[in-house]
Order: C-alpha cells, then structure tokens, then sequence
C-alpha cells in the first residue's frame, strides 16, 4: 500500500471597495468560485507558490500578508462528488494586498473561465467553496485559524 501526503495549497483573500477578488469557474453547477491560489509545488514555499498561482490564475502581482485560516478538504473516506478520488489538501489561506494586474492569466485550471469582484453582499448567496468560510470572509475576519475539514 503506497504512503500519500495530502497536497498542500495556498490561498489569497484580496479585498478591494467592498468587494473579494475570486477564481471563478463553471461546471454542470454553474458558476461557482473559490479564493485564488493552489498547490505549493516540492521544493517551493507558501510564498512563492502564492506569488506563482496569483500570476498563473489572475495575471497579479500581490503582497502577502498574515496566514487567517487552515482548512482542510478531503473526499476520505467517502468519495465526495466533484472531487477527485482520494484527495485531501490542506489550504492555508493569506490576507493579500493586490498590486496590479500585470499580464494575462496563463495557466488557469481546466474549468477555471476567469476571476470576479465579488461584491460582499452578494458572496452568501453564490456557490462558493469552502461554504463555511462566507461568513467570515463577510466580516473580514476569522475567530480560529485552524477550521478543520470544512465544505
């Protein structure tokens, strides 16, 4: 039996007048969004992998501030429709400050069509993952920074 380690990702939560900057992709769901970012590659930090993803996803230049919140998602032990099988990945998410757009998205994710100023009062009623991360991404903060497995 091979030893898999959950992948590890980083995330950014970039506000800008009263809105949240998010990846927006679209399946048989419809739009749906997260915070942008991804995985940290063997060898690379959170930092940089930030600082990659951000110009990967976005075509952005930001400045990383303080980790807010550890969550985890994992489709174990029962597959999870939407997500792969086996996966767990564990998300650190940073506060970011967005410096400017700088070149055109280049690698995007397979069903990723873009990024969207999320206006905050409309974020509780879109498909956002993780759900449970709404509320405070609303308020701009988080009580706790590590939430657990959360969807």
């Amino acid at each position: 039996m091979s030893h898999r380690s959950p992948r590890l990702s980083a995330r950014a939560i970039i506000y800008r007048d009263g809105c949240i900057l998010l990846s927006q992709y679209k399946d048989d769901r419809g739009f749906w969004y997260v915070a942008p970012g991804g995985g940290v590659q063997h060898g690379e930090s959170l930092e940089a992998a930030l600082h990659r993803e951000m110009l990967e996803e976005l075509g952005a230049e930001v400045t990383i501030g303080p980790a807010v919140a550890i969550r985890e998602v994992a489709s174990l032990p029962h597959d999870e429709p939407y997500l792969p099988a086996n996966f767990h990945q564990v998300e650190v998410f940073f506060r970011c400050e967005l410096k400017d757009f700088v070149q055109a998205p280049h690698a995007m994710d397979p069903t990723q069509v873009g990024y969207h100023w999320m206006p905050l009062d409309q974020l509780a009623g879109a498909l956002f993952f993780p759900d449970a991360f709404k509320q405070h991404l609303i308020a701009r903060a988080f009580p706790k920074i590590y939430f657990g497995t959360v969807r």
